[in-house]
């Protein structure tokens, strides 16, 4: 079994991306599944501003990434690989998004 795992942690958050997403699929197109960990309880706030950023950096209903509440610490998030097409590498995404969520949560 060949895993691909993507990991970085900051003060107030950590993600972690199986990068193997030939083993993912979600209505025909396949995606990196990342689970965002906060050490506030603040998720809805946080996928808020994550979505209202995404929409900005790659445009109004791009659905290229979906992200869900799990809990108030936790959200999962749906990379889909049409991404790339866009000039971006998962890993490149991830560390934006982790940039928004830890200037976020430190304000908020």
């Amino acid at each position: 079994m060949v895993m691909s795992l993507l990991y970085k942690s900051y003060i107030y958050v950590s993600v972690e991306c199986d990068m193997n997403y030939d083993k993912y699929d979600y209505g025909g197109r396949k995606y990196v599944p990342c689970v965002f960990k906060l050490t506030r309880p603040i998720a809805q706030k946080v996928a808020l501003v994550l979505r209202d950023y995404i929409n900005r950096l790659l445009g109004e209903g791009n659905g290229v990434i979906d992200v869900m509440v799990v809990n108030d610490g936790e959200l999962d998030m749906r990379i889909y690989t049409e991404v790339m097409r866009r000039g971006f590498t998962v890993g490149e995404l991830v560390d934006r998004l982790m940039g928004l969520v830890e200037g976020y949560v430190y304000c908020a």
